[in-house]
């Protein structure tokens, strides 16, 4: 059985004449490139196609287009790194919570007695202010009303300054 050709259906053409390499090169290929690639339809599945070799002279190198880009994408990204986030400050403590830890520290010094954890509950305050301040700034009401929730109960006197910001806070939610 002969193999299946693609193409338009017309009169068999003649055989084209043998190359210099032995390989009879079909029309419109070229003639002598290098290794055969692609197969016919058909059961003697013959290559139909040579790859291109590279000429001496050639380089195999890295297009500069590639080299371009890619210095390209280096700087842009040492741009993004120097440069920071897009809101300068927005990790830093705001005066308002800076303000509401030094005043729960002194609240929590004038009790009598003082508790043996001043500065760990004022790390836990810091802690739940400055996960407040993220979560106003992606706009997560739930979180931002569980950590005021949080908040409101790590002391539960009335007359604490986390109290009465966490209840604000909560009443304006």
């Amino acid at each position: 059985m002969s193999p299946i050709k693609l193409g338009k259906a017309s009169t068999p053409q003649p055989p084209d004449p043998p190359s210099p390499d032995g390989q009879t090169p079909r029309a419109g290929e070229p003639a002598g490139t290098g290794e055969l690639r692609g197969y016919e339809i058909g059961t003697g599945n013959k290559p139909k196609l040579k790859a291109r070799k590279e000429a001496p002279g050639e380089s195999k190198g890295i297009s500069p287009v590639i080299l371009f880009a890619a210095a390209g994408a280096v700087v842009v990204l040492l741009l993004v790194m120097v440069i920071g986030p897009s809101r300068p400050g927005t990790d830093a403590p705001t005066d308002t919570s800076k303000e509401l830890s030094a005043s729960y520290k002194a609240y929590l010094k004038q009790q009598k007695p003082p508790p043996p954890d001043i500065d760990e509950r004022v790390r836990q305050v810091e802690e739940r202010l400055a996960a407040i301040a993220w979560a106003e700034r992606v706009g997560r009401k739930d979180v931002l009303r569980r950590e005021l929730d949080l908040l409101l109960m790590m002391d539960t006197d009335r007359g604490s300054p986390i109290y009465r910001y966490a209840s604000q806070r909560l009443s304006r939610l």
